[in-house]
């Protein structure tokens, strides 16, 4: 089984999508960097894209968002090798049948993918502990792996997890622009490049 490491841009760009919309379910995708791959076991997250958090079923706002992602990901030396989501309800911490899709058309591109699924009852203002929930593909199924949690890491998790925190009381995802948003005002870039910057500032 692959490892995976979530570095701080990743990781807090995701929590930001979920604490903007929650009262939504939302969705997105992880990018890994090619050239920090060890061995093919290893992917390390350096960056997130959110997608959606109006309906995250609409195939042609998919299919136009994956595209536009993996051509910058061509660009950028990156891949798609994550998907994540959020679901509406509290508790509700199992991947639906959208989650199971969008993540199977990523690893038919990408082996060693992986489905994250956010746990809305530990996305707190404090951001005490990591919030991913780990899915792999086994035996054709997606599955959480409790058991190899420790599979799923935050690089530099304190300052992670604090940096996160910080991110979270200033109501940095008031900045946060998602594909939804830039298919309805394509004057904001979903590559979200200032808050990037704030991020790395506060590292």
């Amino acid at each position: 089984m692959a490892e995976y490491k979530v570095k701080l841009q990743a990781y807090a760009k995701a929590i930001l999508h979920a604490a903007k919309y929650p009262h939504c379910a939302v969705n997105g995708v992880l990018l890994a960097d090619k050239e920090k791959l060890k061995d093919g076991r290893c992917l390390e997250f350096v960056d997130c894209v959110p997608f959606f958090h109006h309906s995250l079923a609409l195939a042609p706002m998919l299919e136009v968002a994956l595209v536009q992602v993996d051509a910058y990901c061509q660009a950028q030396g990156l891949k798609i090798a994550a998907y994540y989501q959020a679901n509406e309800l509290l508790k509700d911490l199992e991947p639906d049948s959208i989650a199971v899709r969008i993540a199977d058309r990523i690893n038919d591109n990408s082996s060693d993918s992986c489905l994250l699924m956010i746990d809305n009852t530990k996305l707190t203002a404090g951001c005490e502990k990591c919030v991913l929930r780990l899915h792999t593909l086994q035996d054709g199924k997606w599955g959480y792996r409790g058991a190899q949690a420790s599979s799923l890491k935050l690089d530099n998790s304190d300052t992670t997890l604090r940096v996160t925190a910080d991110l979270l009381r200033s109501r940095a995802y008031n900045e946060l622009v998602d594909f939804d948003t830039h298919l309805g005002d394509i004057t904001k870039e979903w590559q979200n490049l200032e808050l990037n910057t704030q991020i790395e500032n506060c590292s």
